[in-house]
């Protein structure tokens, strides 16, 4: 193990992240403001994948996750877990992450990340030269065509760690015997 990390272990995280969800529910220091704007309205979050989980207003959050809609969220002072889709966030499909005027809205869609599982609402372009579903949401770095995608990290990952071979499966299925068939430069 890397020396830096040794004295880094799971029971001081859970204490560190016990003594701030302790801090945050004390009325005296609960945040009633939104870090960012300053504004009091509606409920308070804070994201749990940002660098800095700074305690936002609904508004603010969705403005700062409109590109990351795979972060996990947080009420404040509660810490109980909600999706960005149920606060409102909705991922433009097409347009360069902007609305399309034609829009067809999708609201049943999970996307599978590192992370975990996301729920997630897509509006797809839906202009007459628009891209078919598969190729919009693989701009996005999403894989599949079905209301279940993921990630291309995820997929990316499964690789890496050799759950998926797709140039071996494909020589297998061919009949060819070990090695053959699998094209040059392929590493294995």
């Amino acid at each position: 193990m890397d020396p830096a990390f040794q004295d880094l272990d799971c029971m001081a995280i859970l204490r560190l992240e016990a003594e701030e969800h302790e801090r945050l529910r004390m009325p005296d220091s609960r945040p009633t403001r939104c870090e960012a704007c300053d504004n009091d309205f509606g409920g308070l979050f804070r994201c749990r994948t940002c660098l800095w989980p700074r305690i936002v207003c609904c508004k603010c959050l969705l403005t700062a996750h409109r590109e990351q809609p795979l972060h996990r969220i947080e009420g404040v002072p509660d810490f109980k877990g909600i999706t960005l889709a149920a606060l409102g966030l909705v991922v433009f499909l097409g347009h360069g992450g902007d609305k399309c005027p034609k829009g067809v809205r999708d609201g049943n869609f999970t996307i599978l990340a590192l992370n975990g599982a996301h729920d997630v609402t897509m509006d797809f372009c839906g202009c007459e030269n628009a891209a078919p579903r598969g190729t919009q949401l693989e701009a996005m770095r999403l894989y599949g065509s079905a209301h279940t995608v993921l990630d291309f990290e995820l997929v990316r990952h499964r690789v890496d760690l050799g759950l998926i071979q797709p140039e071996r499966k494909r020589a297998r299925k061919e009949g060819k015997g070990k090695g053959e068939g699998i094209a040059k430069g392929v590493v294995r």
